[in-house]
């Protein structure tokens, strides 16, 4: 394989700075707005991922088996959501979360220390999270709303 030239770089780096040719009804504020919640929210889910199979690896004591089998099936489906909200967000031509320090400025949720009760944070903030998930799906739903139904200037 030869290595690319001058150019080509140049080229490369500009399709990857260009942004998304993705048709929508969303103005460019609308966009911006949804996908920052957007965003947020996934970086929140990652978290919470990441919290759950922490509770998930460190379980101990009587009901160790039903809450190991417990978190590792919301884990699952916290993983299995965040194809879903990303792919929400390029759909309407905008960047998604690129790193975990991406996931780390962005994510609103919650730390834990060791005498944290496994109860007391993980299912209110997995309650929170899918507030904001409802909350971004009305936002984006809304934004969809007003430009269907507006009329074009004449």
């Amino acid at each position: 394989m030869t290595p690319a030239s001058p150019t080509e770089v140049q080229e490369l780096m500009e399709r990857q700075r260009a942004p998304l040719n993705t048709p929508t009804d969303l103005t460019d504020e609308a966009t911006r707005d949804v996908s920052g919640a957007m965003n947020a929210l996934l970086a929140d889910v990652f978290a919470l991922y990441l919290k759950t199979k922490n509770f998930h690896w460190h379980l101990s004591g009587p009901h160790f088996r039903d809450y190991h089998l417990l978190f590792d099936e919301q884990a699952d489906q916290l993983l299995a959501m965040t194809d879903d909200i990303a792919e929400r967000v390029r759909k309407i031509g905008r960047p998604t979360i690129k790193s975990v320090g991406h996931i780390s400025r962005l994510q609103r949720s919650w730390t834990t220390t060791r005498s944290t009760s496994t109860r007391r944070i993980c299912w209110p903030n997995c309650a929170r999270t899918t507030r904001r998930w409802r909350a971004a799906c009305a936002r984006r739903t809304a934004f969809a709303r007003s430009t269907a139904t507006s009329r074009p200037p004449a």
